[in-house]
């Protein structure tokens, strides 16, 4: 009888022990999930920034661009009047870079 008793308490002691690696591991799967969860906030934060940051960079040209081809797009009602304010060689440059 009591060889009965000390086997079911070391079976206690073992899945004592399994327990608490299990909440060890668990813990540990947490945390990585939580700095995961903030490293992929950060990188999409840092992508909209870049997005905003080069649309704000590059906007004048963009402005330049559209006034250009809306003046020969047919989309403007005096073309004369649409085109005073752009420099086509600065235009031409432009397209050029690209």
């Amino acid at each position: 009888m009591e060889q009965k008793i000390d086997e079911l308490q070391h079976k206690v002691e073992e899945l004592s022990e399994l327990v608490t690696e299990n909440q060890r591991m668990i813990k540990s799967l947490y945390r990585r999930a939580q700095v995961a969860s903030y490293f992929v906030f950060i990188k999409w934060g840092v992508i909209v920034a870049l997005t905003i940051g080069s649309l704000y960079y590059i906007q004048p040209y963009l402005e330049t661009m559209l006034k250009f081809y809306s003046t020969f797009g047919g989309e403007a009602a005096s073309p004369a009047k649409d085109l005073e304010g752009v420099n086509t060689s600065q235009l031409l440059n432009l397209l050029k870079n690209f």
